[in-house]
């Protein structure tokens, strides 16, 4: 069926439902401020009698009465003494459902309207006996007929506001989700949760007495809140989450409390005017309707959890509010609350199921409920150890209450923990054991069996009921659907995972699972991090150990191939062996002089030129010949020079067939410091390689230059090959880095 508010905004349900909820405070604050009032605050005294705890200022027993004083009587100004009427500390009782019996508590009502037709009726005579017991006087005092609202004690605010939250909190619901029965349950206990408390801020806070209309009319209504907001939490989890009963179930439940009701309002008949008896039936029906739905969502975690904030609360609240209020009442014992306190139970409970139907954290529940239901199992230990020990073994208060701590320090503390541990069905995984399993992930030598790493991995940490894996994703780890899904963007191009369900199904992730994966996902980044960085560098090493090879062992290789000379062929093969080795074990070399390193070269390649039959034209304007010394470069610049005209030289014995080369060598001024112009020309046929700058040696000779910061320039065709560089002299590796990341 369509709901009449189904068309409204939640917000406009919620503030209709708050406007509501005020104009029924404003309505309990103008009968609380209308009621006569003497400016006294009163407790119940040591004997039987009204002990005064404090006087207003402004009110008419100012400067008449001292706090402590005892008031014995009130009668009439005009009246005779044997009028007085004596007074009792039941006449400061909070709850007249505390009261015995129906007569007694008739009596209590009549007494109560007595009183207030005394203080309404003038000027009164108070018979008190002063705080230093002397003999009893007589005050007189006039009544104010209203009592201002800042006189109102802090329980009658607190009263309020239980109500108007429980109110305005079943109201969202019922706007948030329209039409549904179960949220109908919930919005008619709020409903029942304001009147109640509304009701009783009214009476139980007030200064001595209230009306013979108003009185009992707050009581009937207080009574009349508490069932609505039992009939309400029944069916609520009669039908909520699962059904588990029907209509026929749900109308009989209301009937039978609403027969104490109208059995209330009707004042009669006795035998049900036990006002505690329903309130007790329907907070065991409730728990046992919660118990039934706890056994039918065995299998659904996020139905468990709903539940267990719904368990909990009402644990806390009901429980709270029995052993405190009804179960004293019950034994004929006083409450150990006041009533107004009290409330913040029922607050309590509603806050919760406000929280589990909307599924606020239920990832966390399990947590908060371990951790809120021990510490009150340490507290309950700790009082029953110390109650037990000083009562069955005479002990005193000290040693008992050190024993006491002890005893839940040692054996109750360890055990919750396993406990613990036990409900939450943690799987303890060792630290060598994980690090092992991310070592698989990151070692995998291929995607299945980096996949299956993974899984093994995940499976240990969670042991979802199931791996969704996916195209890789960024972002963070995080919880979704309420703690159903753990989504998990791993690093790199590993796949993005979709746990669902713990622990085989059998509860929600929590924010401990998330932390800990973010915490896996982490160690996952940093660790194939690393083993890349390893790869990339071996790869460099590669890389680099090749292009030496190419460029200088296949040179001096090739110049020994066309020696003639026997001796010449053994120094070169020798000086060859000699460079491998510094290839491999010595990569990082010192810097060389430029006059002495061009000295090497054109002593190396003329000799290399000369056994082919290739005649060489060396012109380095006296560069060669320069001091010693004078110019020392840098390891990567000699690499770079001795690469380029090693490989020139290699180029022109192997496709060219010159018969002449020319080598041309310029220092010049830059806008950015000095300059090495080289020039390598051969009158040979040209090949096609080195128009298009294509090969190996080629490519590595560009990547050499260009990591300098230097140009390289090729033009090959029927006259000869020309290749053109220039190179800084000063050679910071910048250029080399960018190079060296552009050829990955």
């Amino acid at each position: 069926m369509k709901q009449a508010y189904s068309h409204l905004s939640p917000v406009s349900v919620a503030l209709s439902v708050l406007i509501a909820g005020l104009v029924a405070a404003a309505l309990v604050l103008w009968l609380a401020h209308r009621q006569p009032w003497l400016g006294l605050t009163l407790e119940p005294g040591l004997s039987d009698g009204v002990t005064v705890r404090a006087v207003h200022p402004r009110g008419s027993a100012a400067g008449r009465i001292a706090p402590g004083t005892e008031l014995l009587a009130l009668r009439a100004g005009t009246a005779p003494g044997d009028t007085a009427l004596a007074l009792s500390s039941e006449d400061l009782i909070e709850e007249p459902d505390a009261l015995p019996g129906p007569d007694i508590m008739r009596a209590f009502l009549r007494r109560q309207a007595a009183i207030h037709a005394l203080l309404q009726s003038g000027p009164v005579v108070a018979t008190a006996r002063p705080p230093d017991g002397g003999a009893a006087v007589e005050v007189t005092l006039v009544p104010q007929p209203s009592r201002p609202l800042s006189d109102l004690p802090g329980a009658f605010w607190l009263q309020i506001g239980v109500g108007l939250v429980g109110m305005v909190l079943g109201g969202w619901v019922m706007a948030l989700r329209p039409g549904d029965r179960a949220v109908r349950c919930f919005g008619l206990a709020g409903a029942g949760l304001m009147t109640s408390a509304y009701a009783a801020a009214l009476y139980s806070t007030r200064e001595l007495a209230l009306g013979a209309v108003l009185f009992p009319l707050a009581s009937k209504v207080n009574f009349l809140g508490t069932l609505l907001f039992g009939i309400g939490m029944v069916n609520l989890f009669l039908i909520y989450p699962a059904r588990i009963a029907g209509r026929v179930v749900l109308w009989v439940v209301a009937a039978f409390l609403s027969s104490f009701i109208l059995a209330v309002f009707l004042d009669w008949p006795d035998a049900l005017l036990d006002r505690q008896l329903p309130v007790a039936l329907a907070m065991l029906a409730l728990l046992g309707a919660i118990l039934v739905q706890v056994v039918k969502a065995r299998g659904n975690p996020t139905t468990r959890a709903m539940l267990g904030w719904f368990g909990l609360s009402v644990l806390l609240g009901a429980g709270g509010f029995g052993l405190t209020v009804t179960l004293p009442l019950l034994m004929g014992l006083p409450p150990v609350l006041s009533q107004g306190h009290a409330f913040l139970f029922f607050l309590v409970i509603f806050a919760g199921l406000a929280m589990g139907i909307a599924r606020y954290r239920l990832f966390d529940l399990a947590d908060w409920s371990f951790r809120i239901l021990f510490y009150l199992g340490g507290v309950v230990l700790l009082l029953a150890l110390d109650a037990a020990l000083t009562l069955l073994l005479a002990l005193d208060r000290a040693p008992a209450l050190g024993l006491s701590l002890a005893l839940v320090g040692l054996v109750y503390l360890p055990l919750r923990d396993l406990v613990a541990r036990w409900l939450r069905n943690e799987r303890g995984l060792s630290r060598e054991e994980l690090f092992s399993l991310m070592e698989e992930v990151t070692l995998a030598a291929d995607a299945p069996g980096r996949d299956a790493a993974l899984t093994r991995l995940l499976q240990r940490l969670f042991d979802p009921l199931r791996i969704e894996q996916g195209r890789p994703v960024s972002g963070l780890t995080r919880l979704s659907q309420g703690g159903e899904i753990l989504e998990m963007p791993l690093p790199y191009d590993l796949p993005g995972v979709r746990l669902h369900w713990a622990r085989q199904g059998r509860r929600l992730f929590s924010s401990r699972d998330e932390r800990l994966a973010r915490s896996v996902t982490g160690m996952l980044e940093r660790s194939v991090a690393r083993q890349r960085s390893h790869d990339a560098a071996i790869e460099t090493e590669r890389q680099r150990i090749n292009r030496d090879m190419h460029d200088n062992i296949g040179v001096q290789l090739l110049g020994a191939l066309h020696s003639s000379e026997t001796e010449r062929k053994d120094m070169l093969i020798r000086q060859t062996l000699s460079d491998l080795r510094q290839i491999i074990s010595n990569p990082v070399q010192g810097t060389v002089g430029l006059a002495r390193l061009l000295g090497d070269l054109r002593r190396e390649i003329g000799d290399h030129l000369e056994a082919a039959g290739v005649e060489l034209d060396w012109r380095d304007g006296g560069l060669s010949r320069a001091e010693d010394g004078a110019d020392e470069l840098p390891p990567q610049l000699v690499q770079t020079l001795r690469a380029l005209l090693r490989e020139s030289a290699g180029n022109i014995l192997r496709h060219s067939g010159a018969g002449h080369a020319a080598v041309t060598l310029a220092r010049v001024a830059g806008p950015s410091g000095e300059w090495l112009e080289i020039r390598i020309a051969d009158d040979g046929t040209g090949h096609s390689a080195a128009g298009t700058g294509g090969g190996n040696g080629l490519a590595n000779l560009r990547f050499r230059i260009e990591g300098c910061g230097g140009t390289l320039r090729i033009a090959s065709g029927p006259d000869g090959t020309r290749i053109d560089a220039a190179l800084p002299l000063v050679c910071d590796g910048a250029g080399g880095a960018t190079a060296a990341g552009g050829a990955g």
